[in-house]
């Protein structure tokens, strides 16, 4: 489930297309199903993840989140080069 506000006429357009897999609550939830065969396109799965997450804890707790993500990706990135010597 997604909590969403500016993605919610493309969920709307994605429920009247396959409402088997797209719902849309009254409050701006937007359920979503899928399964390997049929996927979530992961761009949309990004967007609205983060966009829910703005919607639900406020674009600073967003923010902080996706900074954190970064450094998490790049320290995974830098495990295991040896340091260079200065």
């Amino acid at each position: 489930m997604f909590k969403l506000r500016r993605s919610m006429p493309q969920a709307e357009k994605l429920a009247a297309k396959d409402p088997s897999r797209f719902e849309i609550g009254s409050t701006g939830w937007v359920t979503t199903r899928f399964t390997k065969e049929q996927p979530l396109p992961k761009t949309i799965w990004q967007k609205w993840l983060e966009e829910s997450y703005e919607v639900t804890y406020g674009p600073k707790a967003a923010t902080s989140k996706r900074e954190a993500g970064a450094t998490q990706r790049q320290r995974a990135r830098h495990k295991g080069k040896p340091k260079s010597k200065q």
